[in-house]
């Protein structure tokens, strides 16, 4: 177990082993992020982030899996019309990543949702809340 004197070292290191699923950027939010454990160290990572200065959207999905190498794919960033747009285009990912989490018999799984208008205080004070905090 490690031993974090602080929340800004176990929020880095978090960020760290998120990246580049989750990115906190002047530039770059998250908007939502699943986690499906299919083992103890075998997990599927999708982020959907969102882009401040271009107003667009794109998802990111990576596999980290003990018996294969790291996947990472990731969508264009993507414009979307309206709110009722982002919110159709999310639950897509999110229905996509609960069946392949599903295909893939995953035994857990989170879902953690940012507010468009999160600060960096309000993003990082949701991820060391979350389970995801003591699990990475």
């Amino acid at each position: 177990m490690d031993y974090f004197s602080n929340d800004t070292e176990r929020y880095t290191l978090l960020l760290a082993r998120l990246h580049p699923v989750v990115e906190v950027s002047a530039l770059v939010r998250p908007r939502l992020l699943l986690v499906a454990f299919l083992t103890a160290t075998d997990r599927i990572l999708m982020g959907v982030l969102y882009h401040t200065q271009k107003n667009m959207v794109q998802s990111r999905l990576r596999f980290l899996s003990s018996a294969h190498p790291v996947f990472f794919r990731r969508t264009r960033w993507q414009r979307g019309s309206d709110q009722l747009w982002f919110d159709d285009w999310k639950q897509k990912i999110v229905t996509e990543f609960t069946a392949l989490a599903s295909q893939l018999e995953a035994s857990t799984a989170f879902h953690l949702e940012f507010p468009a208008d999160a600060t960096d205080a309000e993003i990082r004070d949701l991820l060391l809340d979350s389970p995801l905090a003591a699990i990475f």
